[in-house]
């Protein structure tokens, strides 16, 4: 199987051809990537997933207008020992004086709070396990600890929500894709796979 090994930011075409995505860049098309031999080669290795949920998350900016202001981010289902990654590129307080951000994961059809988790300012990163199934799952993202987040501001660049038990370097949400909201400049789509449909960078 041939694969790109280049980052792929301008004049990009992609295409679906039977089972298979070609990329063509400037002219120059990549043998096609087949995706039954992408599933081969990653099968095992990675919990299945990996989208981020989180929508319009290049620049996200949140101030708490209450005493426990969260951030819902609905995330589908769960199996059971599935992990959720929550992290990102660059975080700056705005206001308040809080280090850590409160997760919690919870089951949304039972209204219970599955896992509670903290986001350190510092450290950029956090993995949530669930050790049940959730059909309904959710992440709340306080800014700050609950009942203590009135005043709190804060700015995420690249907010990642994704279902991953390693880093997962961010990509625009699907919807943000479709709408073509990306938030920024070039577009990378091809570290992510996951373009059913013909997109054009420039």
């Amino acid at each position: 199987m041939s694969m790109p090994t280049k980052d792929v930011t301008q004049g990009v075409v992609a295409t679906i051809a039977d089972d298979a995505l070609v990329m063509v860049a400037n002219g120059s098309q990549w043998s096609p990537i087949k995706f039954s031999d992408l599933a081969k080669a990653v099968r095992g290795t990675l919990q299945v997933g990996g989208r981020n949920y989180f929508k319009n998350s290049s620049i996200f900016t949140k101030t708490a207008e209450s005493a426990s202001a969260y951030v819902d981010i609905a995330i589908g289902s769960l199996k059971a020992g599935d992990s959720v990654f929550i992290g990102y590129d660059k975080v700056e307080v705005l206001a308040g004086t809080f280090n850590r951000c409160t997760v919690v994961l919870r089951d949304a059809k039972t209204s219970s709070n599955i896992v509670i988790g903290y986001l350190n300012i510092a450290s950029n990163e956090l993995f949530i396990t669930s050790d049940i199934a959730i059909q309904d799952a959710h992440i709340y993202l306080y800014i700050g600890t609950p009942s203590y987040t009135l005043g709190n501001s804060i700015r995420f660049t690249n907010l990642m929500v994704a279902k991953s038990n390693v880093r997962a370097s961010w990509s625009p949400a699907p919807e943000d894709i479709a709408s073509g909201n990306w938030g920024g400049g070039n577009c990378k789509i091809f570290n992510y796979l996951r373009l059913l449909s013909e997109r054009r960078c420039a």
